[in-house]
């Protein structure tokens, strides 16, 4: 019983998944409606699994929002599309494995951990090494990368100094990438929210991930050198393993064909990010396999992913979904306009504050529970660039960078709860205490430079 249950929650986000897809291909209405139905059943499937935390915030807001549209006596038009608005975020997070399975191709594993043992020299090279290998994996993986580089790594850290490098390193290179790549839930919901094209974003998405880079090596150094430096011990040995730079390479390609279809159906289609890169990644690893002659591999990963990945997303699914239902419920009441007035927000005229102010609210909402994807969408939904003296494009950075430190320092987030899983340190840990006093100058940072942005 146990298992038919199992297996109709994951058929069900399968369909849900392929419903929603279709919609906007087909310029289908009834389809939208289908996929809004069978979400409001994998959300039902999902609530039970959830943990405390997640399954309380979800039940309150769909109950906040459930009010709100019967207090105004909304048409049934409007509770669908309340049900549906965030439908693309969680079929983006139930397609974002699918960018794994082409790193079980080939032996990249062994490959990048020969780079990692030819480069990591000294504490300072293993800090640096290990976040700008996480923020090149995790611009194509997200959270997927963090097992990898962990495996690669983890052996490594003799010391608990080393360890607290790794999981700075690991921490900050996934926040740097959130800035532009389409792989992560905050570019998706902002730019949808804010109507902004992905392909505008990542010009600067790349300059702002860069201050993320270079402080995060700057305050490597820095602790490291305080902390007295130690040879860093290998505990596998690669004697005789010469690196390949073939498969580097085409690691490389990979990653630059998967953003370069991700750029072409952004410019050369009228579908939203929401759309294309749930479609990118769950077409580009079978076409790769196909190439490449990897069908076995591919069903293998098939098969794990099914029975494995599928039935872990349970979190995600109900806060996203829930997320949305209050976000476009505030919208179609009007309530959401008076959020604005609430934060106060219209009455701080300099956008450097104004800015600080969105990081406050979105980072103590987040260490106490509530997911930035609520916040950012409740604010982006009734708050204005032009309110806060903005470029659309600054207003769009001012929450990437809101919803990145958000996640750095909470114990409640996806990072914070999978490094605290790998390290079996705390949550807090691995989050408030790691990354708060970084966190808040980074917040003064971009608060200063963001402004500037047109």
């Amino acid at each position: 019983m146990e298992q038919l249950r199992k297996n109709l929650r994951q058929t069900t986000m399968i369909a849900f998944s392929i419903t929603y897809l279709l919609a906007p291909l087909t310029s289908s209405s009834i389809l939208f409606s289908i996929s809004a139905f069978l979400l409001v059943i994998v959300v039902c499937q999902s609530l039970l699994l959830a943990t405390p935390v997640n399954r309380y915030i979800s039940i309150t807001l769909f109950l906040t929002g459930s009010f709100l549209l019967f207090y105004k006596n909304a048409a049934l038009n409007e509770w669908i599309v309340s049900i549906g608005a965030n439908s693309g975020l969680v079929t983006l997070f139930i397609a974002l494995p699918f960018l794994g399975f082409p790193l079980s191709y080939e032996d990249y594993h062994t490959t990048l951990k020969v780079l990692s043992a030819k480069y990591m020299k000294n504490d300072i090279y293993f800090g640096n090494l290990s976040h700008l290998i996480t923020y090149c994996l995790s611009a194509l993986l997200n959270l997927g990368s963090f097992p990898i580089i962990y495996n690669l790594f983890g052996n490594d850290t003799t010391s608990s100094q080393k360890e607290k490098t790794l999981r700075i390193a690991m921490t900050r290179g996934n926040t740097a990438a959130i800035f532009w790549s389409p792989n992560y839930v905050a570019v998706a919901v902002i730019l949808y929210y804010l109507n902004i094209p992905w392909i505008s974003i990542v010009p600067m998405g790349l300059a702002l991930s860069l201050a993320i880079v270079l402080s995060t090596w700057f305050s490597t150094m820095l602790r490291v050198k305080f902390a007295g430096p130690q040879p860093v011990q290998k505990t596998v040995s690669l004697a005789g393993t010469d690196m390949n730079f073939r498969l580097v390479a085409k690691l490389a390609v990979i990653f630059i064909t998967l953003l370069s279809l991700v750029a072409f159906l952004t410019i050369f289609t009228t579908w939203n990010i929401l759309v294309i890169v749930p479609i990118v990644a769950i077409i580009f690893p079978l076409i790769l396999a196909l190439i490449q002659n990897k069908l076995l591999i591919y069903r293998q990963q098939l098969h794990n992913y099914y029975s494995t990945t599928l039935s872990n997303l349970k979190n995600e699914v109900i806060i996203f979904a829930a997320a949305g239902f209050f976000g476009k419920s505030l919208e179609i009441t009007g309530v959401g306009k008076i959020v604005p007035s609430l934060l106060q927000l219209d009455n701080i005229h300099q956008p450097f504050l104004a800015i600080l102010a969105i990081m406050l609210v979105m980072g103590v909402l987040a260490i106490v529970g509530v997911h930035p994807v609520v916040t950012s969408s409740a604010i982006a939904a009734s708050i204005g660039a032009d309110t806060l003296g903005l470029s659309l494009s600054a207003y769009a950075f001012a929450l990437l960078a809101a919803y990145g430190l958000a996640v750095l320092v909470s114990p409640f987030s996806g990072m914070s709860l999978v490094m605290s899983g790998l390290t079996k340190r705390s949550a807090w840990e691995v989050s408030l205490l790691d990354n708060m006093l970084y966190s808040v100058g980074m917040a003064l940072f971009f608060a200063a430079v963001i402004p500037f942005i047109k």
